[in-house]
């Protein structure tokens, strides 16, 4: 594999799916092929997730407070760091800026480069319209058609990529995999892990979402639902996984709900900690949608929850529906969970959760299911078929 430099946004130590995407096929290659190019403007608040590396990462401030285009410190970090490590490719890891940045140094240091796009980095400027939109999306064309090749995430995102008009044969699909897998701890100190594990030896009903607290992942809808399904189920409650800027406001709108008291917020936890929250779950729930041209790419999280043998409920929106087998009657020794066709729907929402609920056979054999869907997506082969295509 030629040495590569990766620019991303997504790097831990913040949390999150594309950042875990990155993280993970970086771990599964050659640490001597592999250099790093990582936003710092979330370390200090993260610092209790950061991580060791066997390859260099570098942390920078990607963008400036004051001069345009803010992208212009990314663009001297990066020429700065390529000519420093002698790379020979650039991985951007998004195509907006850091793509037009990999497209300028490329052509600076007579060095090719590609893109991975998560869907809606893609979607948006189509989405977007206007003046700016078309700008975006002249700008997206040319980085996505001057790229040696583009990685997706999905199916799904790659129907959006083909929409630039980019050749089908240049688009390969690198799905994400698990990060957190059985087994977890058997203790863990966390004290909100401690609570849910009480709740549970109380005989309480764990309705589980793990995502990044944003409006596209569909938490207050949950939350609604939740008002119906704690008549038919009062022992049931609904734990939320992650932090994000939706993370205050939902809280006080929970506060100010008669289901208070079935709602727990976890914050950002640990690897460890995670692991035990799946593992203490009966139902793993997240049901995304579209919101100003983003979207759910594709889905780790139902991965990671079938991985603990958990029934998943997913959404009819994005690439979700290429992480979960939908169970439609019929298909009982493939099916691995049950989407929703209005994640705007909180009836929609709570029918498929207190259908798990009340059918505990169906549940245990989606989730006994899941277990074996989750071991066909590995970090290992996305690693190979990037070093394959860099070859």
């Amino acid at each position: 594999m030629k040495k590569t430099l990766l620019i991303t946004q997504h790097f831990p130590p913040h949390p999150g799916g594309a950042q875990n995407y990155y993280y993970k096929l970086c771990e599964n290659m050659n640490p001597e092929s592999i250099v790093v190019l990582a936003d710092n403007s979330h370390n200090e608040k993260y610092k209790h997730l950061m991580r060791e590396y066997d390859y260099t990462v570098y942390y920078e401030r990607f963008y400036s407070r004051f001069f345009w285009p803010r992208w212009i410190k990314l663009l001297r970090h990066t020429l700065q760091i390529a000519r420093a490590e002698n790379v020979e490719s650039l991985w951007a890891g998004e195509p907006l800026p850091k793509g037009v940045v990999a497209l300028i140094v490329g052509r600076l240091l007579g060095i090719p480069y590609f893109v991975t796009t998560h869907g809606a980095d893609v979607l948006n400027p189509i989405r977007r319209g206007g003046i700016v939109g078309e700008w975006k999306k002249t700008l997206l064309t040319s980085v996505l058609r001057g790229a040696m090749f583009v990685t997706v995430n999905s199916e799904y995102t790659k129907s959006i990529v083909k929409k630039y008009g980019i050749d089908e044969d240049k688009i390969h699909i690198i799905y994400p995999a698990p990060q957190n897998k059985p087994p977890a701890p058997a203790q863990v100190k966390d004290t909100v892990v401690q609570k849910i594990a009480s709740l549970k030896q109380k005989g309480k009903k764990i309705i589980l979402g793990v995502s990044r607290v944003v409006k596209r992942k569909g938490i207050d809808m949950t939350m609604e639902a939740m008002k119906s399904v704690i008549k038919s189920y009062p022992d049931s409650v609904y734990v939320v996984s992650g932090e994000g800027p939706e993370s205050d406001c939902l809280r006080l709108s929970a506060n100010d709900s008669p289901i208070f008291e079935h709602i727990v917020f976890t914050g950002a936890l640990s690897c460890d900690a995670l692991k035990k929250t799946y593992e203490l779950c009966d139902i793993f729930v997240m049901v995304p949608r579209e919101e100003k041209g983003l979207i759910e790419g594709f889905g780790i999280v139902y991965l990671e929850a079938g991985s603990f043998g958990k029934p998943v409920i997913g959404s009819r929106v994005g690439g979700a529906p290429e992480a979960i087998v939908e169970y439609n009657g019929e298909n009982l020794d493939d099916a691995t969970g049950l989407l929703v066709e209005n994640p705007r729907n909180p009836s929609d929402i709570s029918e498929k959760i207190l259908t798990l609920l009340s059918e505990e056979v169906l549940a245990k054999r989606l989730g006994e299911n899941g277990e074996r869907h989750a071991q066909r997506f590995t970090w290992e082969k996305g690693a190979r078929d990037i070093i394959k295509l860099l070859s």
